[in-house]
């Protein structure tokens, strides 16, 4: 009888432990997520004890503020540049141009402004220009050239001054020059001469600003700025006395 009493109450505490353990587990349990939740909440809590900071701002006047933003946009000065060294120009001596002595004679006679239109019996040229064009491409530049006729000989002595030595013999020089009103010519070139050498194609073309000559017609018309060639032959040695026959 007694162990049949006894034996359910052996039951019963053995029940009654595994309960206590099956508590005493879930309590341990619950303590360490209630840890791991605290070890969490720290940084933030750490954050949250920093005393608060307070931010100023300072209002510059009206004029410092369109100067910083006027900077601001042009995004500055520009940077300095480095000046360039100049070298020194070059100074070219000037060759003193020799002086020529003439008398108010033959000076005055170099003018041929005064002489008549039709033409005056100072000089022995004789103007054999028609007129008539050379060709295409017989001009500076490929342009037609035409002969020049005098409107006005110059006389002996118009190219004294540019030619004080004389011109030797035989000798010759030509000159292509462009027509303009009043029967003148301008931008003259030199065209040849001969002897090579002898520098009467330059006399010729200094002394041109006196030269008058007939421009070539067309239908009645003058033709202005067209070349014109002007040539000079000299038949005597003499100086100042160029018995030439020009133009051509």
């Amino acid at each position: 009888m007694s162990l049949a009493f006894l034996q359910p109450a052996s039951d019963w505490r053995r029940q009654k432990l595994s309960h206590r353990a099956i508590a005493l587990g879930l309590a341990i349990a619950i303590e360490l997520l209630f840890l791991l939740a605290l070890l969490q909440l720290v940084p933030s809590a750490s954050k949250k004890l920093l005393p608060p900071t307070t931010t100023t701002f300072q209002m510059l006047p009206a004029e410092i503020a369109q100067k910083v933003t006027k900077v601001e946009k042009s995004g500055g000065a520009p940077p300095a540049k480095t000046p360039t060294p100049r070298s020194a120009p070059v100074v070219v001596p000037k060759v003193p141009r020799p002086i020529l002595t003439m008398s108010k004679d033959e000076f005055a006679a170099t003018d041929i402004s005064k002489l008549p239109k039709n033409g005056g019996n100072e000089g022995n040229g004789s103007g054999k220009g028609t007129g008539s064009a050379m060709g295409p491409g017989e001009g500076p530049g490929g342009e037609p050239m035409y002969n020049a006729e005098w409107y006005v000989e110059p006389p002996r002595g118009a190219l004294a001054l540019y030619l004080p030595n004389g011109a030797p013999p035989n000798s010759w020089g030509m000159v292509a020059c462009k027509t303009i009103p009043n029967y003148g010519v301008e931008n003259c070139q030199q065209l040849g001469e001969s002897p090579v050498g002898s520098g009467i194609s330059r006399a010729l073309r200094l002394a041109a600003w006196q030269f008058k000559v007939r421009p070539p017609r067309i239908g009645g018309r003058p033709l202005m700025g067209v070349w014109v060639r002007i040539r000079f032959d000299f038949t005597k040695s003499e100086k100042d006395t160029d018995n030439s026959d020009g133009p051509n």
